[in-house]
């Protein structure tokens, strides 16, 4: 177990890292909050829910759910591709990275519809829990529209127990498309060999899910102060206070984000690396290696690691 918190200690260690030698891994995450945002705020603020029958209450949050997980699986798939370039040894170029993403995505369509189905059964969960807090329609000023995309509504149990069964589904979802877009697996063999992976390394996985809150919880935290300024008696902030908040925001939320996703793609891969080490070893009569044994893939030491393995 020990063991495990100290590999998924070096895996997030590792993405901050990577992080640093190639911003541009950040920006699938901005663009999934250009989608992200927009569906957040019009569902919580402009579309007329009272004026639609329950079947289409359902259809349209449905629908604002399918385009939610949409968003979250290309900026995934972006960024597995920029990843795949690097340990290719090759220079990563965003373009290329997009058009190979959008392909990914089309063949990962059954994973995003049950992923869909799965977030929109917790936020209806969240809204049975919520009800009896809600008073009256909220006005979308840029105080509130902040809150919103801050977290800094609703807080309660419930709720955060919600939000941490929506982050273990969009994990375990992120460590299956790796299969989809590096190794090309159909999408039930994906499902297969992603949930394994999580299986086989348990530990690392659930340190990551507990690190990646942790980093959450701290890039979140200047926000989260303010918020609770703002309900004190007398205080009020001023609008450009509140813009830059939603600017923050959005960079906090494409960090968060990127630490889920680069996080499950290198134990992804190291899990490869795992398998091809193994492979070697049985050819060998030498000792099955472990995890903690074989080297573990870093975007920092310029090895092309997926050149080693079997992946495309």
């Amino acid at each position: 177990m020990f063991r495990g918190v100290k590999n998924g200690l070096e895996l997030i260690k590792a993405s901050v890292s990577a992080l640093k030698k190639y911003p541009l891994m950040l920006i699938p995450m901005l663009l999934c909050w250009l989608l992200y945002a927009p569906i957040v705020v019009a569902a919580k603020y402009y579309i007329p829910w009272g004026s639609f029958t329950l079947p289409m209450q359902i259809a349209v949050a449905f629908a604002l759910v399918l385009g939610l997980t949409t968003a979250f699986s290309l900026s995934a798939f972006i960024l597995l591709e920029l990843i795949h370039q690097i340990e290719m040894g090759r220079r990563p170029a965003l373009t290329a990275a997009l058009r190979q993403g959008l392909d990914d995505l089309f063949r990962a369509f059954p994973i995003v519809l049950i992923w869909a189905l799965a977030w929109f059964t917790l936020s209806v969960i969240a809204a049975i829990f919520r009800k009896g807090g809600q008073h009256g329609d909220a006005q979308a000023t840029p105080e509130n529209i902040a809150k919103t995309l801050g977290g800094g509504e609703n807080i309660s149990l419930a709720g955060g127990i919600i939000q941490a069964l929506k982050k273990g589904v969009r994990m375990t979802v992120f460590i299956i498309y790796p299969a989809l877009a590096w190794e090309e697996m159909g999408t039930s063999k994906a499902v297969r060999k992603g949930l394994s992976i999580a299986k086989s390394h348990l530990s690392e996985f659930a340190t990551g899910f507990m690190l990646t809150e942790l980093a959450a919880l701290v890039v979140f935290t200047p926000p989260a102060i303010l918020f609770l300024l703002s309900d004190l008696p007398g205080v009020d902030f001023p609008d450009l206070v509140w813009f830059t908040t939603i600017l923050y925001c959005a960079f906090a939320f494409s960090f968060t984000l990127f630490l889920e996703q680069i996080f499950t793609a290198e134990l992804y891969l190291w899990h490869l690396i795992l398998e091809k080490a193994t492979e070697d070893a049985e050819k060998a009569g030498h000792p099955t290696p472990t995890l903690a044994t074989v080297k573990r893939p870093t975007l920092l030491d310029n090895v092309p690691d997926m050149l080693l393995t079997r992946v495309r």
